[in-house]
């Protein structure tokens, strides 16, 4: 089995360097995901300068772990917006999704090799108890303008009960996509770095400092999910992961199509067919990121819906990622509470279009052009009607875990089994402690760097997670996501001696 998104596996590859030293342009884009490329392309066609910091890899978070569904379709449903928000918020909502993929299929039609298919979509229901929602998202749906039909079933090889067609939906290769938009970019004034985590904004957002470079730039663009450091939108975008497998079937492939279901938390699928082969794209078993479920995990969770379901042959590959779930149901997009800070994020798990529509948007608000969106996805709105309790809830288990998490007590360093991870105290001290194998401890502080909140340790994936925001580490202390911008040191030999004084305790 293949551990990482089938994608970033069948793409070409290329890297860019660090960035070093001091530079100057008019905008930093940090990220370089579908939100920060499609921006950085909007920009530089006007002739800015624009400097795009990644901390890792093109497509190395949420764009090229995705499950590449691109659908006018929400998770928050049409149904929930109008109540919230009223008819003509999602009309526009249905609109810019529409045109976020428009964007896409143009630059497919110009030249990037992504792998862009229209397709229909399916939004169904398995119990018939769950039907009389199809019915209301129907409708709302198309009150919103977009065009649908209710049908008794979707096209799949198990029992449904009714569903929702969405016509003109998409699917493509999102790493693939992403690649060519850096390749678009090279013949542009912006610069594109790789291996460049920013570690500080000073000047009110007119100064981006990396681990080994700086840029002095006019306005900033956080791209990043929820944006690095302390801010208000920690508050209202809560971090939860989706698990995603691609999978060889026996036979009964079904129809190229997107298929989701209005379970919670939802399954989603699709086909893939690369080089005369053919995946099943399966993905689900969501849960708030730092309460991994132990039993089943997460994968071995999605597992057992996918065989249940479909003839299958063999698991080929396995891969997560991590969204943001915002508190009234919408993206925050636009002008932070700083003059010359930008941001875009909460886009919960339909990042593709989201990302897209977002570039387009932070374009225009940039350029002072005027945007019919703008107000929608406004990223200062306060809306205490339609996220009170989803944001109650949420910064309640916030603070839960900065309280709790501190004062309960401690394992103890030998219950920790091969496979496993916990908070133990040694020496006196606490530390989040690892055992991958036999003899092959990990050890390291297990408080985030972010706000202090106590990692908890995901098996699923072997990672030590902030149950806050959303921050992840590797076993051994590597930063892998934000918002934290540090890395944690390596405490492992401070369990080693305290195991090798218990050898010697008679």
């Amino acid at each position: 089995m293949h551990e990482g998104s089938i994608w970033r596996q069948t793409a070409e590859t290329k890297r860019y360097g660090r960035l070093t030293g001091n530079h100057e342009a008019d905008i930093a884009i940090v990220g370089a995901g579908i939100t920060g490329l499609t921006l950085a392309h909007e920009l530089s066609r006007s002739g800015l300068r624009v400097v795009v910091l990644e901390a890792g890899t093109v497509g190395c978070g949420a764009t090229g772990h995705s499950s590449c569904h691109l659908t006018t379709q929400i998770g928050f449903s049409y149904r929930n917006l109008a109540k919230k928000f009223g008819n003509d918020c999602a009309a526009k909502v249905a609109d810019s999704r529409q045109r976020g993929i428009a964007y896409i299929e143009e630059k497919a039609q110009q030249g990037i090799s992504c792998d862009f298919q229209r397709v229909p979509g399916y939004l169904y229901a398995e119990k018939a108890a769950k039907e009389e929602e199809l019915v209301k998202e129907a409708e709302a749906a198309a009150q919103a303008g977009l065009a649908v039909t209710l049908e008794k079933k979707a096209v799949l090889p198990f029992a449904q009960a009714k569903s929702i067609r969405f016509e003109n939906q998409a699917v493509f290769n999102s790493q693939s996509y992403l690649l060519g938009m850096a390749r678009g970019l090279e013949a542009t004034r912006c610069a594109l770095y790789e291996k460049s985590r920013v570690v500080d904004i000073q000047e009110d957002g007119k100064r981006v400092i990396t681990e080994s470079g700086s840029v002095k730039v006019d306005k900033t663009v956080m791209a990043t999910h929820l944006p690095p450091f302390l801010n208000l939108l920690q508050t209202l975008a809560a971090p939860y992961r989706s698990y995603v497998l691609g999978v060889t079937l026996k036979k009964n492939y079904p129809a190229h199509a997107l298929y989701w279901d209005n379970e919670d938390p939802y399954h989603y699928t699709r086909l893939y067919e690369k080089s005369g082969r053919k995946w099943l794209i399966v993905g689900g078993s969501d849960h708030k990121t730092g309460h991994t479920p132990t039993e089943p995990d997460p994968f071995a969770d999605l597992e057992n819906y996918v065989y249940a379901r479909y003839p299958v042959a063999s698991v080929d590959f396995r891969w997560s990622a991590q969204f943001y779930e915002p508190a009234d149901g919408l993206p925050y997009i636009g002008l932070s509470p700083f003059e010359n800070l930008y941001v875009a994020t909460g886009f919960s798990g339909d990042g593709l279009v989201y990302g897209t529509l977002a570039g387009m948007l932070l374009a225009d608000r940039i350029q002072n052009r005027d945007n019919d969106w703008s107000e929608v996805y406004n990223a200062r709105r306060i809306t205490p009607r339609a996220s009170g309790a989803h944001f109650v809830r949420e910064n309640a288990d916030v603070a839960k875990h900065l309280l709790w998490d501190r004062i309960r007590g401690a394992r103890e360093l030998e219950e920790i089994e091969p496979g496993q991870g916990a908070v133990v105290e040694v020496e006196g001290k606490r530390l989040a402690v690892s055992s991958e194998a036999e003899g092959d401890w990990a050890a390291i502080s297990p408080i985030c760097p972010h706000m202090g909140c106590v990692l908890q340790w995901n098996g699923s994936e072997k990672t030590w997670d902030c149950p806050c925001h959303g921050s992840r580490f590797h076993r051994k202390g590597e930063l892998l996501e934000g918002p934290a911008t540090s890395s944690l040191p390596d405490k492992t030999e401070s369990v080693l001696k305290n195991l090798r004084n218990l050898a010697k305790t008679p």
